[in-house]
């Protein structure tokens, strides 16, 4: 039997740190576009190009097929059942699981989130998807976004 997957996606639009050797490949010295994509609770193997021929997820391949795939990445953890929280709030923070504020769920201001960053150097960042942080978080990281589900870990 075939199964979608919907992966929810957190898309972010710009970069903060722009190394030489890209700026020389975009010609212009102006910094390209970066998506970062999220895939939430999603295992490699749930993913048709990695080898499982019995879930289709076209969009998810070809990213695969043209970028690049970790199989061998691997979470931290968490303090709670949900795992997603305090992943999501290491990606966002550069915390690691034992320094994350309320297991991930608190981002306090003195947390600077890499969209943060982003949008202190004048990126247009955005998202969609679930947020289990705080909504103080989301609105100091992201200018807007839609289809958001709060809530779930706090």
């Amino acid at each position: 039997m075939l199964k979608r997957v919907f992966p929810i996606a957190l898309i972010l639009s710009g970069v903060f740190f722009m190394p030489k050797a890209i700026l020389a490949q975009t010609g212009s010295g102006q910094r390209p576009n970066v998506i970062v994509i999220i895939a939430d609770d999603q295992q490699y193997r749930t993913i048709h190009a990695l080898n499982n021929p019995e879930i289709v997820t076209p969009n998810m391949d070809r990213l695969v097929r043209e970028g690049t795939a970790f199989t061998q990445a691997h979470i931290q953890g968490g303090l709670s059942g949900a795992i997603c929280c305090p992943s999501r709030a290491m990606l966002m923070t550069g915390r690691d699981l034992f320094t994350l504020h309320r297991d991930g769920g608190y981002v306090p201001p003195s947390d600077t989130t890499f969209p943060e960053l982003f949008r202190s150097n004048g990126y247009s960042t955005f998202a969609t998807g679930k947020w289990h942080q705080d909504k103080a978080c989301f609105n100091r990281s992201f200018g807007w976004g839609e289809n958001i589900f709060f809530g779930g870990m706090l």
